[in-house]
C-alpha cells in the first residue's frame, strides 16, 4: 500500500509539472497561440457600395 502512494505522489507531482510548464509555455510565447489566427476568411478589398449585395 505503501509503494502505491509514493507512486501516486510521482505522478501528481510529474502532472503538476507537466501543466505548468504547458501553462507558462503558452503565456511567454509571443504572439500567443490563437484558433482565430489560423483561419482568417477573405475579406474584400474595397468597401461594398450600397448598392452591392453581400453574398
Amino acid at each position: 500500500m505503501e509503494k502505491r502512494k509514493e507512486t501516486t505522489q510521482k505522478m501528481e507531482a510529474v502532472t503538476k509539472k507537466l501543466i505548468r510548464h504547458s501553462f507558462l509555455e503558452s503565456v511567454e510565447k509571443w504572439p500567443p497561440e490563437c484558433i482565430g489566427f489560423f483561419y482568417q476568411p477573405h475579406r474584400p478589398e474595397k468597401a461594398l457600395s450600397k448598392t452591392q449585395k453581400h453574398k
